[in-house]
């Protein structure tokens, strides 16, 4: 059995990937999407388990599954998550391996930061309209700083996430509900349509639609702000969905 922490795209991926392998595996995802991109897989070998875990909760539950094996799949910018998994894999002596999406190559003409709260200190003394491309988290470092009706926000299209927008002040015209990833047109689009001077984005990779933000944003004479990724020490990285899946495929016979 696969412990596998998840909630992306990429996850739902290694999973399907599992599943058709033959091996067993337990998603464990801290948000309601996140349960159902994995639900939508309907693979007898897929459990889905949805809640906000810390590190023994994540012991609980590999012990209550029989876990061979652990599998962090989980956002690039879940850090905490991924600490207590690697405490869980650490604790319970169980094999532990990162899946990390690639960063983004081609920043050119972007400004990088490496917190939320640097960039928001360096949008407060701008003017124009700020896109905030980033989710429902970290909304408040920027809604505390930087007056409202220049804020922005693309989020999913949940009651959630549309009721975290408003409980910070977001007037509904700013609120944007969509479902990436996005295309360049479509970024493009919103740009335009809302007069953005500024958007800022995480660095989530080719999968996240980072590039298309970059370029898009570079076509309409926005300025793109991109957060980068906190550093961590992984006991095993693996940039390729394949390489991911081999890996867990031979923890899997050996659990059988």
């Amino acid at each position: 059995m696969i412990l596998l922490f998840g909630g992306t795209s990429d996850s739902v991926e290694i999973a399907k990937e599992m599943a058709q392998r033959g091996i067993r595996v337990t998603i464990s995802t801290a948000t309601e999407y996140g349960m159902d991109i994995a639900l939508a897989l309907d693979r007898p070998e897929i459990e889905v388990i949805c809640s906000r875990l810390d590190a023994i909760g994540m012991k609980k539950l590999a012990r209550d599954i029989g876990a061979d094996c652990i599998i962090d799949a989980t956002h690039p910018f879940a850090v905490e998550v991924s600490k207590n998994a690697i405490i869980c894999a650490s604790d319970m002596k169980l094999p532990y391996a990162r899946y990390e999406r690639e960063k983004t190559s081609d920043t050119e003409g972007a400004i990088c930061f490496c917190s939320f709260e640097e960039a928001a200190g360096f949008l407060k003394d701008t003017k124009g309209n700020v896109l905030l491309a980033i989710g429902s988290n970290n909304m408040d470092i920027f809604a505390n700083s930087i007056e409202m009706e220049r804020l922005y926000v693309r989020v999913l299209p949940t009651s959630d996430a549309v009721l975290k927008c408003e409980g910070l002040g977001f007037s509904p015209r700013n609120i944007i509900g969509m479902q990436g990833p996005f295309s360049k047109e479509m970024n493009r689009l919103i740009i335009r349509e809302s007069s953005i001077k500024y958007m800022v984005t995480k660095d989530s990779g080719k999968r996240g639609g980072t590039a298309e933000k970059i370029e898009a944003a570079r076509m309409e004479g926005a300025q793109t702000i991109i957060i980068k990724r906190k550093d961590m020490d992984y006991p095993l990285v693996f940039e390729s969905i394949n390489d991911t899946v081999e890996f867990a495929l031979g923890i899997g016979k050996i659990g059988e």
